[in-house]
């Protein structure tokens, strides 16, 4: 991902730190691997959801370099003015609870598979399901035949201490959350890929770039996703019909509009959806 210019870390509210964890079931552990013991702690003792439909979040942040922080810690700051940070969930690089969002345990395979057959099995068709990865993301090919012909490139996000996720197998965990409203938002190099295939049914799917490019900063916090949670806060202009909703549509534009590399062409954002099922003009984060 490119950068820039480095800025000091970006001063915000000092928000309450709370554990959590995230495991997941798809072997290839490195000799750093540790059981995410904190997150299924936190899993066995959550209590029974309420009869009003909720909104779940679950974002990772693989590496703990200052831009991601930044946005990680932006992103929150949305959920708990919008007061839905109750049923959020956060993976990072080393798992410390010492940064400007809580933050529930390693960002694994392990993890990541563990929460989300938690959260297939939680989340009802009335709720709301928003994912977000901001790190490195790469592009892969997957041979198709045994002589090695034709081949597919696949998008796939870099977990750094454990092997990444693509998303054909990202895929298989999507398909089984019944929400139907899913808002999966990507930033990091190579994720038109996942805007392409996830781009249909109930999913609203965003990415920062097309398949072929990478993404860039052109400061701290002035990357693409950082800009779209930005424009979810209060006076932030993005609101252009005046309706008291800034929805997932014009926040798109927000982000598009003020992220310097997709506003000079560099980088091309995507959104994708299915007009018959889903429209993001009409949808916001809550």
């Amino acid at each position: 991902m490119k950068f820039k210019k480095k800025l000091g870390i970006v001063s915000l509210a000092n928000f309450i730190l709370f554990g959590t964890i995230l495991p997941n079931n798809l072997n290839e552990k490195n000799k750093d691997y540790i059981y995410p013991l904190r997150l299924e702690k936190r899993l066995q003792q959550e209590i029974k959801i309420k009869d009003e439909p909720q909104v779940y979040f679950v974002g990772i942040r693989a590496d703990n370099e200052k831009r991601y922080v930044a946005n990680f810690s932006l992103a929150y700051q949305i959920l708990l003015e919008k007061r839905i940070f109750n049923n959020s969930y956060i993976l990072t690089e080393d798992g410390e609870e010492n940064y400007y969002h809580p933050v529930d345990d390693v960002a694994s395979r392990e993890a990541f598979s563990i929460l989300m057959t938690h959260l297939s099995k939680k989340i009802r068709k009335e709720d709301k399901f928003i994912f977000y990865f901001n790190n490195h993301g790469l592009s892969e090919s997957l041979n198709l035949s045994t002589d090695g012909e034709p081949k597919i490139k696949l998008s796939r996000f870099d977990l750094k201490k454990d092997k990444g996720i693509n998303e054909l197998e990202l895929e298989i965990y999507f398909s089984n959350i019944n929400a139907k409203e899913r808002i999966l938002i990507f930033d990091c190099c190579y994720s038109g890929g996942f805007a392409k295939r996830f781009g249909k049914e109930y999913n609203i799917a965003i990415s920062s770039t097309k398949s072929p490019e990478e993404a860039g900063y052109s400061s701290l916090v002035n990357s693409f996703s950082g800009e779209f949670f930005r424009a979810f806060k209060k006076n932030s202009r993005a609101d252009k019909n005046n309706d008291g909703l800034v929805s997932i549509l014009e926040a798109f534009n927000f982000a598009k509009e003020n992220h310097s590399f997709s506003k000079n062409g560099e980088q091309h954002p995507q959104l994708i959806y299915d007009k018959n099922k889903i429209d993001p003009s009409k949808i916001g984060l809550d």
